[in-house]
């Protein structure tokens, strides 16, 4: 998601919530194509990655969720809402290291939606125990 946070910006900006599988590929697409000719960093689909691959991996990351019914929708109201703003911070945009914040504020690295230090507790909580 980094290599393309304008684009995910953008893309998640225009959902309204509910919408289906098809219609998510197709904004997608389109906001890719209304950026065709632009150089900027992250307003495109990442080199050799369909929309449908970008799809999955919005899916994969918690990014959205598909429903029962069919309907695709952002789980977290507040993770939308930093995403969008994320897309619209420029390289620089009062930070020491160029990415639109400081290095003290510096988000932790992600590993499948989580930090490091969140995945180790929801291991340690499922870790089992042996019976008295």
């Amino acid at each position: 998601m980094q290599m393309s946070r304008k684009l995910l910006g953008l893309v998640m900006e225009q959902l309204k919530g509910g919408e289906q599988s098809d219609e998510i590929l197709e904004i997608i697409n389109r906001t890719d194509d209304d950026h065709t000719g632009r150089r900027e960093f992250g307003l495109h689909l990442p080199p050799g990655m369909s929309a449908q691959a970008y799809y999955n991996d919005l899916i994969h990351s918690g990014a959205l969720q598909e429903r029962d019914d069919g309907e695709v929708v952002c789980p977290i109201p507040s993770f939308r809402q930093f995403l969008i703003e994320m897309s619209k911070r420029t390289a620089g945009d009062g930070s020491a290291d160029g990415v639109g914040y400081s290095k003290r504020e510096a988000p932790a690295r992600l590993h499948y939606g989580f930090t490091w230090d969140a995945l180790q507790r929801i291991e340690a909580a499922h870790e089992i125990q042996p019976a008295p």
